[in-house]
């Protein structure tokens, strides 16, 4: 079993290789295709979560730099395009806290791998430098990273939980306000496009409906006419307001009967079109024989 040195280099092919398993993950639309304003808007999301002390030191450090803007992330979208292989020693512990790469910051890793062994039925990363002797006792170069320990926490993990969370809340929100939306606009708003006397009220109707038996022509929509009703009088029938004004409306029908009204509609008799008039005593008394005072 050989003992390894581990170096910042080591910290930067663990970042890459991790990189590659998120940019497939869910989070590949931040870090597909990773563009300034991307890996800054996914890292505003990773600060909502609960972060450790060290994870809020890295991000204090990185955004609290003089003139900071987007630009600053150009380094790391370079890097995770693999237009650069060295990036600057200042962005690496943000690249690892952006792909949950562990151990980090830098100074752990360094610690902490070093504790460790490099087992040669392992596939390793041979450095240049390696004498031929250590060659002799390690496995070919590959692209792997299975020599160096890479802790996966959990905060991706609860970060996406929490977002899902979120989004159902607001969808089923959404849809509350749709549907209720869609229910008030039915039951209060809209309404068929004409009116039809019925004997009577006025009823709403479709422009190609029309009520059974009725031989009254449509007239368009009048939301005030819906309470136009024609009323049949009783003994406690009302015909007078407190201050003597007329209640009732009276007209005559087709056949010169009396009809009475609980208002002047549109000033006619739905039928006969002749006018109608605010009720008086003498009409009371002489034709519906139920005075009042």
């Amino acid at each position: 079993m050989l003992m390894k040195n581990i170096t910042y280099k080591d910290y930067i092919k663990g970042i890459k290789a991790k990189y590659e398993v998120e940019r497939m993950g869910i989070y590949s639309s931040y870090l597909s295709k990773p563009s300034p304003a991307l890996l800054n808007d996914f890292c505003k999301i990773l600060k909502q979560n609960d972060l450790s002390k060290k994870d809020q030191d890295i991000i204090n450090l990185f955004y609290n730099s003089p003139n900071f803007d987007n630009d600053k992330f150009k380094p790391i979208c370079n890097f995770f395009k693999g237009k650069t292989e060295t990036p600057n020693q200042d962005i690496l512990d943000i690249m690892a806290f952006l792909v949950d790469f562990n151990p980090r910051p830098l100074g752990d890793f360094l610690k902490k791998g070093n504790s460790f062994d490099i087992n040669d039925d392992n596939k390793t990363i041979i450095e240049d430098g390696n004498s031929e002797n250590d060659l002799k006792h390690k496995t070919p170069k590959t692209n792997t990273f299975n020599d160096l320990p890479i802790i996966i926490d959990k905060n991706h993990s609860e970060i996406s939980n929490t977002l899902k969370r979120k989004r159902n809340i607001i969808i089923t929100f959404i849809l509350l306000i749709f549907t209720t939306s869609i229910f008030i606009y039915l039951a209060f708003i809209k309404h068929k496009p004409y009116l039809q006397w019925n004997g009577d009220q006025y009823v709403e109707v479709d422009d190609e409906e029309n009520l059974k038996n009725s031989l009254i022509p449509k007239i368009p929509y009048n939301e005030s006419l819906l309470d136009f009703k024609k009323i049949e009088p009783t003994d406690t029938t009302t015909y007078f307001e407190k201050d003597r004004k007329a209640k009732i409306w009276y007209g005559r029908d087709k056949n010169g009967n009396l009809d009475l009204f609980n208002g002047p509609g549109v000033g006619y008799h739905p039928e006969s079109n002749k006018s109608l008039n605010p009720i008086t005593k003498y009409i009371i008394n002489k034709h519906i024989n139920t005075p009042q005072e």
